[in-house]
């Protein structure tokens, strides 16, 4: 489903199949998003690029943290990163998830740092091959160790 702020999957399991509200949808390149609803054989992904998603990541180099959020379009924003000099955000940082609020489990890729303008806003591009999305697997459980 696309909308002109919604970016949804439908992906053919459901609660028949264990999937659960809130579950994370990754690929082999990275975050796609998380469960948002759940049917008998069917459920909704909210991607990353949804106007609704809120991820916080931290940038792999410097552990800078800070929340990805899109404008519904297929461009990430990184928010709140601090613009000190000693952690500052570069075109190519690698940009995972932190933990925080408890929703992502830690360290999965998010996306690569692609722009950033004179006054600090950071655009970051989606790892994940998204026009050939066949397989994606669901993270039913996180461990903690």
């Amino acid at each position: 489903y696309k909308g002109p702020f919604n970016h949804q999957l439908l992906i053919l399991a459901g609660y028949e199949s264990g999937i659960k509200k809130n579950q994370i949808v990754i690929s082999a390149k990275g975050l796609v998003g998380r469960i948002y609803d759940v049917g008998r054989i069917s459920s909704t992904v909210m991607t990353v690029y949804d106007c609704r998603s809120e991820i916080p990541v931290r940038i792999e180099r410097t552990g800078e943290r800070g929340i990805i959020k899109s404008d519904g379009q297929l461009i990430l924003e990184a928010l709140y990163l601090d613009k000190s000099v000693e952690n500052q955000a570069k075109i190519g940082d690698l940009l995972i998830t932190s933990g925080d609020g408890g929703l992502f489990p830690h360290n999965l890729i998010v996306g690569r740092i692609m722009f950033i303008n004179s006054y600090g806003k950071v655009l970051v591009k989606s790892l994940v091959c998204w026009g050939n999305l066949e397989f994606i697997s669901i993270i039913r459980k996180i461990l903690v160790s």
